[in-house]
């Protein structure tokens, strides 16, 4: 069973923030798992987020060009590397969707592996990938 886990940019300033994605009495909120849910009063903990940046966590770890591990997320711009059974290596570089159930890498800018005439989207479960093949280069909400 793969991590439920949320990503957005927060409303004060503009910085990433992951957690809980709650919405609370008209705002928008991530809210940091391992703290708790309220304050004295009932007042909910969490950082004000713009909702239209909200992404979902894929289940996959990649890195950033820190070599820094990190999860990838829904709308994370990506670069894939994947090695075939000749030990090949193969790029892709795309955008991080979710649809149908599923996670897919799309909006395809290069490929050296996938025959995309038919189709731009390639299921994340198909590709043979692990952390290290996968490197975040941004998101289309920076």
């Amino acid at each position: 069973m793969r991590e439920i886990l949320f990503k957005a940019k927060r409303t004060d300033n503009g910085e990433w923030v992951e957690g809980d994605y709650l919405s609370v009495e008209g705002k928008y909120l991530i809210r940091d798992r391992y703290e708790p849910t309220f304050q004295n009063e009932g007042v909910y903990l969490g950082s004000e987020i713009d909702p239209e940046t909200v992404c979902q966590y894929s289940g996959e770890l990649g890195s950033d060009f820190n070599g820094w591990h990190k999860g990838v997320f829904q709308g994370d711009k990506v670069n894939i590397h994947e090695f075939d059974e000749f030990g090949n290596d193969h790029e892709t570089i795309g955008v991080i969707v979710y649809k149908n159930g599923c996670f897919f890498v799309s909006e395809i800018e290069k490929t050296t592996r996938w025959n995309l005439e038919d189709h731009n989207n390639i299921p994340l479960f198909m590709m043979d990938i692990h952390e290290e093949s996968i490197m975040v280069t941004g998101n289309i909400h920076d």
